[in-house]
């Protein structure tokens, strides 16, 4: 039985189109098997829907979730072989590149940094009140504290090029934050993904906390962007297709986080944006910036204030403006 997703803790066979995937470096076929039908990616809503409400996850202890999650990043790490060589069948990267290096390790290590970071943040903190507010009518003292907590369903879409690393940065900071994770990868590269469902039985994720769905069109991942239990889309991919999902999700009033490219450029926002003149494609490692988000794909940063500040002092002046 060739497995074509995971849900409510199972390891399921697909019931819809064939989906096909080929080695991009010399058009061999990797896999064909039949992916999720729609009943099936509807059921799995369901499924990630009840787990929430039922707390199993999102009401656990921040500090115990985080300590689940180190034992999940060690159990992909005990597939590191497995899962760079099926990276090489699907995405055609060379096993011994630096592109690799972004492919697992950089992900890995990535995910590890992203759950120690949410686990030092504060559920509850002081929120600050004008000095008309801070006494009642009685005068009182007011106290005012902002408290931080799971949203519900997210739906992670990740991109084709580097599939394990994107879907890290879909499913571990939702995980951490108690909510529970669709994880649906692109058609081109999926296999990788069922690494996040071979960790998550591993470790004994409650079911349904994690999912991953594997489809051959486009039909699941529209029905995940406009289900009403579903309550924020991350994405990464295409500006069309951005300006897709948030015009999808607006309708019942997602949240969306969109990772998307225009003219060879990689940025992050939450809504389409004007095109920019293309630069030239270059490797760009991952990094972390305080306040940015930096990606790791090819011809890509997020830099993008950074970038355009240096490049407006480099810019010569006009002949006019002399």
């Amino acid at each position: 039985m060739q497995i074509a997703g995971y849900f409510n803790g199972e390891f399921v066979a697909g019931e819809g189109a064939d989906l096909r995937i080929e080695n991009p470096s010399d058009a061999s076929e990797v896999a064909c098997f039949p992916g999720l039908s729609l009943e099936q990616i509807g059921a799995t809503i369901a499924s990630a829907r009840q787990v929430f409400n039922n707390g199993h996850w999102s009401q656990r202890p921040l500090h115990e979730r985080a300590k689940v999650l180190h034992r999940f990043i060690d159990a992909m790490e005990d597939r590191a072989v497995a899962i760079k060589h099926v990276l090489v069948a699907e995405t055609g990267c060379p096993a011994h590149s630096s592109s690799m290096q972004a492919q697992f390790a950089t992900p890995m290590r990535m995910a590890r940094e992203i759950i120690d970071l949410m686990a030092g943040l504060p559920e509850a903190e002081e929120n600050p009140l004008p000095p008309a507010e801070s006494r009642n009518r009685l005068g009182q003292k007011v106290r005012s504290l902002r408290s931080y907590g799971p949203l519900g369903v997210v739906v992670g879409i990740s991109a084709y090029n580097f599939p394990l690393h994107t879907g890290v940065w879909k499913a571990l900071p939702a995980l951490i934050a108690g909510n529970s994770v669709i994880l649906r990868p692109n058609p081109l590269t999926p296999l990788s993904s069922m690494a996040f469902a071979e960790a998550a039985e591993a470790v004994g994720l409650p079911p349904g906390v994690l999912n991953v769905v594997l489809e051959a069109g486009i039909e699941g991942a529209q029905l995940l962007t406009t289900h009403p239990l579903v309550d924020m889309i991350t994405f990464t991919g295409s500006s069309p297709i951005g300006a897709q999902v948030a015009t999808q999700a607006a309708r019942t009033f997602k949240r969306v986080q969109c990772i998307w490219s225009w003219a060879g450029n990689q940025r992050r926002y939450s809504c389409p944006m004007p095109p920019r003149k293309p630069r030239p494609q270059r490797q760009l490692s991952a990094q972390r910036m305080r306040g940015r988000a930096v990606c790791s794909a090819r011809g890509s940063s997020c830099r993008r204030h950074a970038r355009r500040k240096s490049w407006n002092r480099r810019r010569r002046p006009s002949p006019r403006s002399r």
